[in-house]
């Protein structure tokens, strides 16, 4: 079970970015954020999850969260903003397939971080995965 690697696979597989730094504009990173690369990044970042669930079947249904990390280019911050919005609303609501098949639900909306040292803006996004 490798929910960050499936969230990460899906958001390349709907062109959100690449996996591939070089010659793309959005770097998709299944982990944190580089802060040595000035490139746009999209970090994905298992963030914990509720507590298991038993089921009177003896089955414990694991229920992870991911963290969706945006750094967009140094004082872009529309261009960011428009790629926090373009990750919840490709992620919010939906069933993927990877690893695992998931339904993946937005908790909350994408939360404005602030800049970076270097003028880069930033933003949180958290989702619940379940599976389906």
């Amino acid at each position: 079970m490798n929910p960050a690697r499936d969230v990460a696979l899906w958001l390349e597989s709907q062109n959100v970015g690449s996996r591939v730094s070089a010659g793309h504009t959005w770097w998709i990173r299944q982990t944190q954020l580089d802060p040595d690369r000035a490139q746009p990044q999209i970090g994905v970042i298992p963030s914990g999850g509720l507590a298991p669930e038993l089921h009177l079947t003896g089955i414990t249904q694991r229920l992870p969260t991911v963290q969706v990390r945006i750094r967009g280019e140094a004082q872009k911050f529309a261009s960011s903003l428009a790629k926090a919005n373009e990750v919840f609303t490709t992620l919010g609501k939906t069933r993927i397939s990877g690893e695992d098949v998931w339904i993946i639900t937005p908790v909350g909306e994408p939360l404005w971080l602030g800049y970076d040292d270097s003028g880069s803006p930033e933003w949180s996004l958290n989702f619940q995965l379940e599976p389906a």
